[in-house]
């Protein structure tokens, strides 16, 4: 590869990585935007489980407290997805 070639794919590279950098933000803030569904700066388990897996607040906070074995895995589940995606 010539110097002017690898010149103009490492000016490509330079000028690509900061857009995708910026569409990500982007997408982000924009998600977040959307779990955060009382607007209040804070996206709570709560919210994102909801928003993620389609329940309520009040359907999630039964789940919490029932002590069937697969309620509580499903629980933990949803925490760490949360947990991990946050």
């Amino acid at each position: 590869m010539n110097v002017s070639v690898a010149y103009k794919l490492t000016r490509n590279v330079e000028l690509v990585v900061p857009r995708f950098r910026n569409q990500d933000e982007k997408e982000t803030r924009q998600k977040f935007t959307e779990v955060d569904t009382n607007a209040d700066g804070l996206v709570t388990w709560l919210e994102y489980a909801g928003k993620v897996f389609g329940y309520s607040e009040d359907e999630l906070l039964k789940f919490a407290q029932d002590s069937n074995p697969e309620m509580q895995t499903f629980n933990r589940v949803t925490i760490m997805h949360c947990l991990l995606a946050c």
